[in-house]
């Protein structure tokens, strides 16, 4: 359930998409049947489903895209921390942080 977040997230961006399309297109029939003056109203049902949907897609692939960047990330790091042991920051003494905190 919690794998591959970010793809459920899009997909279901989609899904809340077309059942808003279709719920606006239902009620602005009913509207314009009932009320002319409604007409008006009509656009912003559309409008607003094509925003809400495109915020929750984005969402979505905002949750791709940091799962990709931790990947890369982690790589990345296993491989400086093999090359470069020495820049490895396990070995930080009690005494630089305290010179760090006396800095500010």
């Amino acid at each position: 359930m919690f794998k591959n977040s970010g793809k459920k997230i899009k997909k279901f961006s989609e899904i809340v998409f077309y059942i808003n399309i279709i719920g606006s297109i239902i009620l602005s029939v009913y509207w314009i049947i009932d009320d002319i003056r409604s007409l008006f109203i009509v656009p912003f049902l559309f409008i607003s489903s094509f925003i809400i949907s495109l915020f929750l897609y984005a969402f979505g692939d905002l949750c791709d895209n940091v799962d990709l960047i931790r990947s890369n990330m982690y790589t990345l790091t296993t491989i400086m921390e093999k090359r470069f042991p020495d820049l490895a920051e396990d070995d930080i003494e009690e005494d630089d942080i305290k010179e760090d905190s006396n800095d500010n």
